[in-house]
């Protein structure tokens, strides 16, 4: 017998998403109330070839990002009075789970998918550096839209925001990314207290009897990276403990534009036929966004 065509296929829900009437009362909620956060807030987000029920349309809108426990949060503004699914939501005079979310890399098996459970695209759009998202209309339940994410090269671990909620001590609630491009951290010392470097810890699991081949790809990424203004600060493995470990420490420049230069070095043909060869290579990768404490050297 055939198995049921089910979106269940795609993968698990990684994330609760809310356009609240009330935005500081939900942020408030959801921080004071629930202990979720830190929330990141990315305004006036741009995406590429934005389309609302197929036509074209320019979506101004905000949002925020944090985690409760191992479940992503998202809450959104609409800022301008463009069709979208946002303004629908509020045009309806309807309050709770807007949508939930998906992480998927191939959006076209997910457009079939859907298309085959009789599912309809309702919003869709590009994401810098190449990632793509689709909200798909389920039709009943507790959220009638389901959002399925294909992050660009390079950036969905930064998702990963969840470490820092698990060792958050309620400080700075909301911590301001930027606007114009999506970024993912931004982490500011306020007051220009003491001079900043900021940084990238790649935590990576590297599959067993892979490392010499992880050590080979690795070296001829490096040059790119460093190219672009990245400094390896070091590269280390485990001698003792979970085996098969490394860490990547890197320097960069801007924390807002890491991104954007993973994106445009994936573009490079040779940089991108090595890089390729990392998801066959390594089990788990964590990336984390750091800054220096002022007792650093």
């Amino acid at each position: 017998m055939n198995r049921p065509i089910s979106i269940a296929q795609l993968g698990e829900i990684m994330q609760m998403a809310y356009v609240p009437r009330d935005f500081e009362q939900a942020l408030k909620f959801w921080t004071k109330t629930l202990g979720a956060g830190p929330f990141y807030s990315f305004e006036h987000v741009k995406l590429d070839r934005i389309r609302y029920r197929g036509q074209p349309v320019e979506i101004d809108f905000s949002i925020m990002l944090g985690y409760w426990g191992d479940m992503q949060i998202e809450l959104v503004k609409q800022h301008n009075d463009a069709p979208s699914i946002f303004k629908t939501w509020h045009d309806e005079d309807r309050d709770g789970l807007h949508h939930v979310c998906m992480l998927f890399d191939d959006i076209d098996r997910a457009r079939d998918l859907c298309n085959r459970a009789g599912l309809q695209v309702v919003q869709d759009a590009l994401l810098p550096g190449g990632g793509e998202v689709v909200y798909v209309d389920c039709g009943s339940g507790p959220a009638s839209l389901l959002e399925i994410l294909k992050p660009a090269p390079g950036t969905a671990e930064f998702f990963g925001m969840r470490e820092g909620h698990r060792t958050w001590d309620g400080s700075d609630p909301v911590r301001r990314v930027g606007r114009r491009r999506a970024s993912f951290c931004n982490l500011k010392v306020r007051d220009g207290r003491w001079p900043m470097a900021y940084y990238l810890l790649a935590s990576l699991k590297v599959k067993y009897g892979q490392q010499h081949k992880f050590n080979e790809v690795m070296r001829h990424l490096k040059p790119a990276l460093e190219r672009e203004g990245w400094k390896l600060i070091g590269a280390h493995q485990n001698t003792i403990g979970r085996l098969n470990s490394v860490v990547d420490l890197w320097e960069v420049s801007d924390l807002n534009a890491v991104t954007e230069t993973l994106a445009r070095v994936g573009r490079d043909k040779e940089f991108g036929e090595w890089a390729a060869q990392l998801p066959n290579l390594v089990d788990e990768e964590v990336l984390q966004l750091m800054s220096k404490l002022p007792y650093s050297p």
